[in-house]
């Protein structure tokens, strides 16, 4: 193999300027792992002059099936709201100042929180949610943001799992090569399962599905990890070079799928 074998990725620019809105929807399995990840990757943005605006958004509370189903809460949290309890703990611990909204998401609030937060600026919205509905909405959106907007979705199965970001639902192929983008194919334009419609009975908690031995012990763990470095990718260093990754978690197996003109090539639409 030389040189020329090598696909180069581009570098795709997540935010323009030192300033972004970070909204973490869904507190639980997922999420409530990647907040301290989140809170210390806050703390680097400070260092490097970046105002970060985050918020934690989740209408559920803790309850005792949370804490047995190894989430990141304690018997102490138990009867709090999810996102009150995580951002109060990280606030005291680091001196942030991270919002909690005890609220489901949905497209109507979800706009008004952007019109108090987010005017104007970058947006990354870091999906740990465990339901289609949650997601589609979050499609819907991001389509409405035209590019502003970023969505990291997490999600998992008993001992499986994806990490997949992006920004649009019509990427375009640049038009000169430069080796910069900064439009990646939105997580429902990558994997349209995500927004499918499911079935009640299928449509459990990841605390339901722990404690019933349907996922496995650590792999909201991994997600978690997986999720932290887009995270800081997006928010400190503004930008990143992988778009996707999967995971295995028994035995352990990751595969990322990176910005390269190959990988993109499906997803852009050459008709603008």
């Amino acid at each position: 193999m030389n040189l020329t074998d090598i696909a180069i990725p581009y570098r795709v620019i997540t935010r323009k300027e030192k300033r972004i809105a970070v909204f973490l929807i869904g507190c639980g399995g997922t999420g409530s792992q990647l907040a301290p990840h989140l809170a210390r990757t806050l703390l680097a943005a400070r260092e490097h002059a970046i105002e970060a605006h985050a918020v934690f958004v989740d209408s559920d509370s803790v309850e005792e099936k949370n804490v047995l189903a190894r989430q990141n809460f304690c018997a102490a949290e138990i009867g709090r709201n999810k996102a009150v309890a995580l951002a109060w703990r990280y606030n005291a611990a680091y001196g942030l100042n991270i919002a909690a909204i005890p609220e489901a998401l949905t497209v109507t609030r979800a706009r008004s929180w952007l019109r108090q937060v987010a005017s104007g600026m970058p947006v990354l919205f870091i999906g740990c949610v465990d339901n289609t509905a949650a997601r589609a909405a979050m499609a819907t959106i991001i389509e409405g943001l035209d590019g502003r907007g970023w969505w990291l979705d997490s999600g998992n199965a008993y001992g499986n799992g994806h990490i997949l970001l992006g920004n649009s639902a019509r990427p375009r192929k640049p038009k000169l090569d430069m080796g910069l983008l900064s439009a990646l194919p939105a997580p429902h334009i990558q994997d349209p399962a995500i927004i499918a419609a499911e079935s009640q009975s299928k449509a459990m908690s990841c605390a339901e599905l722990t404690l019933a031995a349907a996922q496995g012990p650590v792999v909201n763990t991994i997600a978690a990890a997986l999720a932290a470095q887009y995270v800081h990718n997006s928010i400190v260093e503004g930008s990143v070079t992988a778009f996707a990754t999967r995971f295995n978690s028994d035995p352990p197996v990751v595969r990322s799928r990176l910005t390269t003109a190959t990988e993109l090539a499906p997803y852009w639409d050459r008709a603008l």
